[in-house]
């Protein structure tokens, strides 16, 4: 067995100095205050977004809330206005169905007046036609009378040629028919126009 080796100690005087440690080294600090401003900005940056989008949708809000205000307004002007245009709008028809009957009964009032007037005007035209008639029928009678009496005067004095001729000239004239049958108008026992027939007959010149 071999005998164990003594290592002498070596006192401290004999060791190497240790190197000193190194320290990190540092952020200039110009670039540390940088970094803080810049994070600062973005912090306030933020902050002011926050603030324009909260402000934003406030007015937003408040814009909306204006609208439907107004838009109720309008509802509520344009209901009055419907309103009061159905109420104008029955007025004018009640006016109209007024003015109709108005019109109708003008209307038949002015008919009426017009079926008045014709049938006046018709009476009028009726009774003139009938003067004119009575008129021609006055005169006829009045002729046939003087050719009668004419007649009978020829044939009292036996001029029976004249009183053909006479007798003829009233057949042509068409008024032996005026002659009345009344024999209260003519002689005694017998009617003018009997006695227009009779002496007819007597100067064979019959009907």
């Amino acid at each position: 067995m071999e005998p164990k080796k003594i290592v002498p100690i070596k006192s401290a005087e004999a060791l190497p100095p240790t190197p000193p440690e190194k320290e990190p080294e540092k952020a200039p600090p110009t670039m540390r205050f940088i970094f803080k401003y810049a994070l600062i900005l973005l912090c306030v940056a933020f902050v002011l977004v926050l603030l324009s989008f909260a402000s934003r949708q406030q007015k937003l809000q408040e814009e909306q809330v204006q609208f439907s205000v107004s838009a109720m307004q309008s509802i509520e002007t344009l209901q009055r206005d419907n309103t009061q245009f159905s109420a104008d709008l029955v007025q004018a028809q009640l006016e109209i169905e007024a003015l109709t009957n108005r019109l109708e009964a003008m209307q038949a009032s002015e008919a009426a007046s017009q079926a008045l007037l014709d049938e006046t005007r018709n009476d009028m035209e009726k009774t003139e036609a009938e003067h004119l008639a009575f008129t021609k029928m006055a005169e006829n009678r009045q002729q046939a009378m003087d050719y009668l009496w004419r007649i009978e005067y020829l044939v009292s004095v036996r001029r029976y040629t004249a009183a053909r001729e006479l007798i003829t000239e009233m057949r042509d004239a068409g008024i032996q028919d005026a002659l009345p049958e009344d024999k209260s108008e003519g002689i005694p026992g017998l009617s003018p126009a009997e006695e227009y027939r009779r002496l007819a007959k007597q100067l064979s010149m019959g009907e």
